[in-house]
């Protein structure tokens, strides 16, 4: 009798086990639109449940530039092939930003404001024509001192220059940071304001500075 009911209790326990078997695979394999009707049964989508995925923003990565013709290359004011060379990269450099949507910022000194004059090339009007900014570096002299009125006057010349060639304010100017009071002359000059300042920019003020900005260190590194 006792075997009797051990075999009816392994039989009773088996077919529960099927049973459940039989549940789970038939709710595994039954078509997801099924699923939709039975309230009871629910579905995590790991792709698209808000509790799970965190929102993701788009990151933007903005980067700025600015291209220095130098005040230095005094040979793009008379040398037509030195002029050419400079105003092939200028051009260059646009159709590749251009590429990319991007703007660029062309900041001239007088040599090459000069040269497009001598040599009847505006290159600078066609940087603003083509959407990208304009400017002037004046490379005001770094390691002596000027007088104000002199070091207004230099920086005023080049944006003089370069107004002949552009219909456009010019309120800004890079390459002024120097021993002189660059501060003073750049707003005498006409300049609210001064990108591109570098330690240079040290020279003319007191000793307040980071311990090892020294003057020294500025000029001889």
């Amino acid at each position: 009798m006792k075997n009797s009911y051990n075999k009816i209790l392994i039989i009773s326990s088996g077919l529960v086990v099927l049973g459940c078997l039989f549940f789970v695979g038939f709710v595994y394999f039954l078509p997801s639109e099924n699923l939709a009707e039975k309230p009871s049964i629910s579905v995590v989508d790991n792709q698209t449940d808000p509790q799970i995925v965190p929102k993701t923003v788009p990151a933007v990565l903005y980067l700025t530039t600015m291209t220095h013709l130098e005040d230095a290359w005094v040979e793009a004011a008379t040398q037509e092939i030195y002029f050419k060379r400079v105003a092939e990269e200028v051009r260059y450099g646009m159709d590749l930003a251009e590429d990319y949507d991007a703007i660029l910022t062309i900041e001239t000194g007088l040599p090459f404001a000069e040269g497009c004059v001598n040599f009847d090339d505006n290159v600078m009007a066609e940087v603003l024509e083509r959407g990208h900014g304009v400017g002037v570096h004046p490379d005001l002299p770094a390691k002596k001192v000027l007088p104000t009125e002199l070091a207004t006057d230099f920086i005023k010349k080049r944006i003089d220059a370069l107004k002949k060639l552009v219909d456009t304010d010019i309120i800004g100017c890079s390459g002024v940071s120097a021993k002189s009071d660059w501060y003073t002359a750049s707003l005498q000059a006409g300049c609210s304001f001064v990108d591109g300042t570098v330690a240079f920019a040290y020279l003319s003020m007191p000793m307040v500075r980071p311990r090892l900005v020294t003057n020294a260190f500025i000029l001889f590194g």
